[in-house]
């Protein structure tokens, strides 16, 4: 043990200057950091409108809700701080809380299934086929649902799931099950289900792109290793 701590030696300096070159580097990557900043100002600039939308519209809401739900306010009311007296009166005495809470849990259920399952379906699909120009065709078509509006698709659902005119009342009539047409949007049973019906069949484009994207980055030699183990297509 003795032998041991006698041959076990730190030179100071080189310590001192071990630090100091952790600390040059770590200066050194900082100024270029803000060299690219600086280099990039103009691209810094076109992103700030967009973040301060985001910030208006996708932050500010939600962040002001969270805090209006500690108080007892009303327009043209000053607001009163109540804790968490609204939350308590939401669970024990607002009548509707239950359903609210089941129905809560059948959308996060179909968000789960709707925004992550099927894109990742369908990246796989795509990337299952094997040649290249046909496989960038499936692509575009994934694509080109970003080229409508999202208004102009509520507005068709709307449509279809219209009482009178719609399409999907008519196709009842026609093959003879007149007696399950109801407005859709309008009857509790229904309306639920039939907001998780719009844009069925639920292939989200940036979800897709993204599981494609993270799917072609697996080696082709991991898909032959699979292959030749006897792997099966799930």
């Amino acid at each position: 043990m003795a032998n041991y701590d006698r041959d076990v030696h730190i030179d100071p300096d080189e310590l001192y200057g071990r630090h100091a070159g952790s600390a040059r580097r770590v200066s050194d990557r900082e100024a270029v950091n803000w060299l690219n900043i600086r280099r990039s100002w103009q691209a810094y600039l076109l992103l700030l409108p967009v973040f301060a939308l985001l910030l208006l519209f996708n932050y500010y809401p939600p962040v002001l809700g969270l805090v209006r739900a500690f108080y007892d306010w009303a327009p043209l009311k000053k607001p009163v701080f109540v804790g968490l007296q609204n939350f308590a009166d939401y669970l024990f005495y607002y009548p509707e809380s239950a359903r609210e809470f089941t129905n809560i849990a059948k959308f996060l259920v179909y968000s789960m299934f709707a925004h992550v399952g099927m894109p990742f379906v369908m990246a796989e699909l795509i990337y299952s086929v094997r040649k290249p120009a046909i496989k960038e065709f499936y692509r575009f078509l994934v694509v080109l649902p970003m080229l409508v509006p999202q208004l102009v698709a509520l507005l068709l659902w709307r449509h279809m799931y219209d009482p009178a005119f719609g399409p999907i009342n008519a196709l009842l009539e026609v093959v003879g099950m007149g007696t399950l047409t109801r407005n859709w949007l309008g009857d509790p049973k229904t309306a639920l289900y039939a907001v998780m019906m719009v844009n069925f069949p639920w292939v989200a484009t940036v979800g897709t792109l993204i599981c494609l994207g993270g799917l072609s980055q697996i080696s082709d030699s991991i898909v032959d290793a699979c292959l030749l183990d006897g792997c099966t297509g799930l």
